[in-house]
């Protein structure tokens, strides 16, 4: 009985063990294939200013799947329009599709800045599309310490968890006190993918007191294309991606007549640091809480094995 028991904790703990080695694999190659941007920019930077808009375009014609992503990115003074020279363009062309955008996380943590980050994602298929409802988890945990005047500090259209989410944005974020209606996040509703495409952004952002935050994600799908017509870009050579940055001809839109507008709020009673929420990992693109899950699970199962064992070894203990 006691080998039997022996056997069956150990195989418990192996089974615990294996289960955070799995967890690893998955957080690390969730990566392979993301479109990354502004990410950790200035973490604790306070004062400034940045936009961010990752425009993907997925191609599929028949066998050839390639993509292309447009970047935009902005950096300047806090709740100042960004002129041009702020601004950079990158393109990315590539013969993958691209599954993962990941963008505005972790970003400009200290205090009176404000950010707007947007996902386009668009899908173009030679054949016909069988769309799926995309899902959302945003606004959890998001717009604490403290709104002067009073107010709801959340602005999200709609706010809600949905567990393996298509997009994931917005959560743990604008956590430092402020004016209302400070968290803006938006799904348009009713929105559909052609393609499994997983969106995570303004996530743990913009924490300090005295920041907004502006962020979207939108989806578009063309069906029975023709890859022929002027305009249409052909499958890229197999090989990496081919990358090109260049000074944007345009600048930011916030500020702008038709962009997000907001006047520099008045830090409210706190400055709260509320975590990410946990349901972050759920759409399998925030990989350090699956790594600190991951890792956890791994001790629990040598923790077991090793208790197991010394129980093994002093059965007069048991016995008592």
């Amino acid at each position: 009985m006691r080998a039997g028991k022996r056997i069956t904790v150990l195989l418990g703990a192996g089974l615990i063990a294996v289960a955070g080695l799995v967890g690893l694999g998955s957080a690390s190659s969730a990566q392979a294939s993301v479109a990354n941007a502004c990410n950790s920019y200035a973490a604790v930077l306070a004062g400034q200013g940045m936009e961010c808009t990752v425009t993907v375009d997925n191609y599929v014609n028949g066998p050839a799947l390639y993509s292309t992503v447009t970047i935009k990115e902005c950096h300047g003074a806090a709740y100042t329009v960004l002129l041009a020279p702020a601004c950079t363009t990158t393109v990315i062309i590539d013969d993958e599709l691209v599954t993962d955008v990941t963008q505005c996380n972790g970003t400009l943590n200290g205090g009176g800045s404000n950010v707007t980050c947007a996902v386009q994602v668009n899908n173009h298929l030679s054949g016909p599309a069988t769309p799926v409802i995309v899902t959302f988890n945003q606004c959890v945990g998001s717009g604490a310490g403290g709104t002067s005047p009073s107010g709801t500090p959340l602005n999200c259209s709609p706010a809600g968890l949905t567990i393996g989410a298509t997009v994931t944005q917005c959560n743990g974020s604008v956590n430092g006190g402020g004016a209302p209606l400070r968290v803006n996040c938006s799904v348009p509703p009713l929105s559909e993918t052609a393609l499994p495409v997983l969106v995570n952004q303004c996530n743990g952002t913009v924490n300090g007191g005295g920041s907004v935050l502006f962020c979207s994600a939108s989806f578009t799908n063309a069906a029975n294309v023709d890859f022929t017509a002027p305009g249409v870009p052909a499958a890229p050579p197999a090989g990496p991606p081919t990358t090109t940055t260049t000074p944007s001809p345009t600048g930011g839109t916030f500020g702008t007549p038709g962009g997000p507008t907001f006047s520099p709020p008045a830090v409210g009673g706190g400055t709260g640091t509320a975590a990410v929420a946990a349901a972050l990992a759920v759409s399998g693109t925030e990989s350090t809480a699956t790594a600190i899950t991951a890792a956890g699970l791994i001790v629990l199962g040598l923790a077991v094995v090793l208790f197991s064992r010394r129980r093994i070894h002093h059965p007069a203990h048991r016995m008592g």
